[in-house]
């Protein structure tokens, strides 16, 4: 049976995923990936740990320029330590919900 993914090292030494059909998928979406089987089999961790803003767009799939955006709209809760912001697990999961009813309830007009 042939491998369906495997993982390689590009020249700069950073890890990329390859698929079956050779594209290549890099380290920041492993990361993202990984963190997300992680809530899954850990929701209680994944819930207190605290997330860039770039690992939080990416699992709300947004831009973080638009998380920012939203952020300080009071769409939802972060805090900042010096210059970088930062968001609990469980307010991307609530703000993730609440784009999920949104869409359903459009698609149902």
């Amino acid at each position: 049976m042939a491998r369906r993914v495997a993982l390689d090292q590009e020249g700069d030494g950073s890890t990329v995923l390859v698929l079956r059909l050779g594209q290549r998928v890099d380290s920041d979406l492993i990361r993202v990936l990984n963190d997300q089987l992680r809530s899954y089999m850990h929701p209680v961790e994944y819930a207190r740990r605290p997330h860039t803003s770039r690992e939080a767009a990416a699992i709300l799939g947004i831009s973080p320029k638009t998380l920012l955006r939203w952020a300080r709209q009071g769409k939802i809760r972060y805090w900042e330590t010096g210059r970088r912001i930062r968001f609990q697990g469980e307010d991307i999961e609530a703000l993730r919900e609440s784009m999920r009813r949104d869409r359903l309830t459009e698609e149902g007009r």
